[in-house]
């Protein structure tokens, strides 16, 4: 599902590569993930919570900003991409569209629509998953 969802909303832009999907267990915490880069400016993340759409993200979001923010850093850095600039988050954000979704057992969500997903456990649970796994799609992937 998660990877239908990414392919539709870049239908119509150009994409760089073929969608990566990552689905991954931390304790009860599970997480699935579908990102794709395009040649846009915007980023565009889509996060829900035990199938709730959360339009604010939350912790989730979190989780998923800073493992693509450590994991694309690492990997440039370890390529040498990165002379005489000091990227910072946003610019490893621009361009992607991902979906980010996560089943807890007991989540807690700013108010009754669900907007914000609030446990703090999902933010490393999230960062652990996408870094491990993005890491070793690039490795295997190094275009």
């Amino acid at each position: 599902m998660m990877l239908s969802i990414v392919k539709h909303l870049n239908r119509n832009n150009d994409v760089i590569h073929p969608p990566i999907y990552i689905e991954h267990s931390v304790g009860e915490i599970k997480v699935e993930c579908a990102l794709q880069y395009t040649r846009e400016d915007e980023e565009r993340v889509r996060c829900y919570a035990n199938n709730a759409y959360n339009p604010v993200g939350g912790t989730h979001l979190s989780g998923f900003r800073a493992a693509l923010t450590r994991t694309v850093g690492a990997y440039g850095e370890k390529l040498d991409l990165f002379k005489n600039v000091r990227p910072i988050g946003e610019d490893f954000r621009t361009g992607v569209t991902a979906v980010v979704s996560i089943q807890h057992p007991e989540p807690q969500f700013e108010s009754q629509n669900k907007i914000r997903l609030l446990n703090a456990d999902v933010e490393g649970a999230v960062s652990a998953a996408v870094a491990e796994k993005l890491g070793k799609y690039m490795e295997e992937n190094p275009k």
